[in-house]
């Protein structure tokens, strides 16, 4: 007796799940269902277990969860980009000279450093194990600002994630500090970056272009811009970070002699074609300059040409190259690698400087 109960209770079981995998085939909201009755048991084993065995970017749950964000943020980056653009001119009324910034102490001829660091924000020891050293560097009188040069903040770019995983690290640096954002920072529609790294002025008018760009079909009103604007604020003013002085996701350095360009790639490695125009512009004002570019995604990574089968983003750095950009730095792959392209007057040093943490 007790096996036949045991079989009629398998087969049961067997065929309501069968049922219920027949109708997910034909109704969305069914499937929808199903799949979070199935995940959310697996999804609760791996948060419990995450800390036995330590991060992983494959086991961990917050990168299961970006890859979400991806899928729904990618496609939309440079329409976003495109109205955030035209949004900060109008208000600004003004041309290229909004994009260029000005961190203080530097002249015309003179010899400086910066720092450049790739990938941050996960807020943990990996992040907090450099940040003695950044602290260190920065109290040099020839080190004039920072450049977060991708993914301030994993896994999502969230506004509540900004105090642990920036402002902490970075409190006491006293220099300027810069950035251009990674695809994680784009998860939100760039709202926090925006809110953090922006000029107000300039950071409001990107947000609300943003929404009026998705037609308002967002959860995104007026109280959340103000909240999101507050938040950073008092950040600023808590840690005494100096942030928010640039105008866009990228920007423009020049001296006599040397001109940095920094580029923002969204997601799918992409610029919109406002920011294409603006780079072209820069380099044509560079020419004669030793030229360093930063970029959101590096063109060599894991021992490969990453463009091979991106034909736009190929046409990015032959642009690049075509102005005789001498050094590339980016971050998005997270370790330290170095390749060198052509030679003599035409050789470009391709920098990949993901070690910031992740």
């Amino acid at each position: 007796r007790a096996a036949e109960w045991m079989m009629n209770r398998w087969l049961n079981g067997r065929f309501r799940f069968s049922l219920r995998l027949s109708g997910s085939r034909i109704s969305l909201p069914f499937g929808l269902v199903l799949l979070m009755r199935l995940g959310l048991p697996m999804t609760a084993f791996f948060v419990a277990f995450n800390p036995i065995w330590g991060f992983s970017w494959y086991f961990n749950t917050e990168s299961w969860a970006t890859g979400i964000y991806q899928k729904l943020t990618e496609l939309r980056v440079d329409a976003w980009r495109a109205s955030m653009i035209d949004a900060v001119m109008r208000a600004y009324g003004g041309g290229d000279e909004l994009f260029r910034i000005e961190p203080v102490g530097i002249s015309e001829n003179g010899d400086f450093s910066f720092l450049v660091i790739g990938d941050p924000g996960e807020g943990d020891a990996s992040q907090y194990s450099l940040a003695a050293r950044y602290l260190k560097l920065g109290q040099n009188d020839d080190v004039k600002f920072l450049v977060v040069s991708s993914d301030v903040i994993y896994p999502a770019g969230a506004i509540e994630d900004y105090e642990a995983k920036f402002y902490l690290p970075f409190q006491g640096f006293g220099k300027p500090v810069y950035a251009i954002p990674g695809n994680h920072d784009w998860f939100d529609a760039l709202e926090a970056f925006n809110a953090n790294f922006l000029e107000p002025k300039a950071a409001r008018a990107a947000i609300e272009a943003r929404v009026d760009a998705d037609l308002n079909l967002t959860s995104t009103n007026a109280h959340r811009i103000n909240r999101l604007m507050t938040h950073a604020e008092r950040m600023r003013r808590l840690y005494a970070v100096n942030v928010g002085t640039q105008r866009a996701p990228f920007f423009e350095f020049q001296t006599n002699d040397f001109a940095l360009i920094a580029i923002d790639t969204g997601i799918l490695r992409t610029v919109d074609a406002r920011q294409r125009a603006w780079i072209e512009r820069v380099l044509e004002r560079s020419r004669g300059k030793f030229i360093m570019a930063i970029v959101g995604h590096p063109r060599f990574a894991g021992g490969r040409d990453t463009a091979e089968t991106d034909e736009e983003f190929a046409t990015l750095y032959k642009l690049l190259t075509s102005y005789g950009v001498r050094i590339v730095m980016a971050g998005d792959t997270h370790d330290f690698e170095y390749y060198r392209e052509g030679s003599g007057p035409r050789l470009t040093h391709h920098f990949v400087n993901g070690g910031g943490g992740a």
